[in-house]
């Protein structure tokens, strides 16, 4: 009983280990996509001061495109 106890508790232990890594590289591949990488320059090179003027400029009901990068 003890034998399976430990062996169960191993294998949750890998499967864990083993969604951790599957979850990094996803993300990996998305953020390396040329998708990602154009959307994210288009971000960065908005201009604003705080979370106010960022709101009135490119919030959700002021430009649909610019809050969907």
């Amino acid at each position: 009983m003890i034998i399976a106890l430990v062996y169960y508790t191993l294998t949750i232990r890998n499967q864990n280990r083993a969604r951790q890594a599957q979850l990094m590289m996803s993300l990996y591949e998305a953020y390396r996509s040329p998708e990602f990488r154009k959307n994210w320059g288009e971000v960065m090179d908005q201009e604003y001061t705080d979370f106010d003027d960022y709101w009135g400029k490119y919030g959700s009901q002021v430009t649909r495109e610019a809050w969907s990068n």
